[in-house]
């Protein structure tokens, strides 16, 4: 028969096993429980922000910046033609930033002209540019400006009296003009006027 202190030996182990097996349960809970929580956590988390798209901005293309480029040196050609023709003559403007020698000697031959007939043009002239064909990367680079001349709201005066004079029968009052332009050392010249009377706008 087993003796008191024996039986008081195996109950003391057993109950040491026994809350041994209690603190690894409550272990367990507890790593179960953590873990839980941070899983839930990072769940709860917002997803991050999706990255900006790319954007440039856009930019015209080569053969418009030309185009406007082969515009404006036009115009400001074409001011000095029609300043010989509300004048009857040719000013001391400096036509060399815009013309080449041809289109110089153009200018000049129309100045002469109105001059000799004793005539200007009294009124509005106006326009309708517009760049019909460019090559910018050619060798030299050319572009061809055709415009409708309208001078229908204008009238042939005497250059002295201001008295208004009679034109030929038939003269077209609106009338096709195409201007070549070629580019020289970067710069873009009116290199030729060709008024197309006979083609009417």
């Amino acid at each position: 028969m087993a003796s008191q202190s024996s039986i008081n030996g195996r109950m003391r182990n057993s109950g040491a096993r026994a809350v041994a097996g209690v603190l690894a349960v409550l272990m367990a809970c507890t790593c179960l429980t953590a873990c839980s929580d941070d899983e839930d956590t990072e769940s709860q988390k917002a997803p991050p922000a999706p990255a900006p798209l790319p954007t440039t901005a856009a930019s015209p293309l080569p053969e418009s910046r030309a185009e406007a480029d082969v515009l404006v040196v036009y115009n400001r050609a074409q001011g000095y033609f029609e300043s010989v023709q509300k004048n009857g003559r040719v000013g001391d403007e400096n036509v060399t930033d815009t013309m080449t020698n041809k289109a110089r000697g153009q200018w000049a031959s129309s100045g002469l002209q109105y001059q000799q007939q004793g005539i200007r043009l009294d009124g509005t002239i106006t326009r309708n540019p517009k760049v019909t064909a460019i090559d910018p990367h050619g060798a030299p680079p050319t572009a061809t400006v055709v415009d409708c001349i309208d001078i229908s709201a204008a009238k042939v005066v005497d250059s002295k009296t201001g008295m208004q004079k009679k034109t030929a029968n038939g003269q077209a009052l609106r009338y096709v003009q195409t201007t070549s332009l070629v580019q020289d050392t970067g710069r873009w010249l009116v290199s030729d006027i060709v008024p197309e009377r006979g083609r009417t706008c």
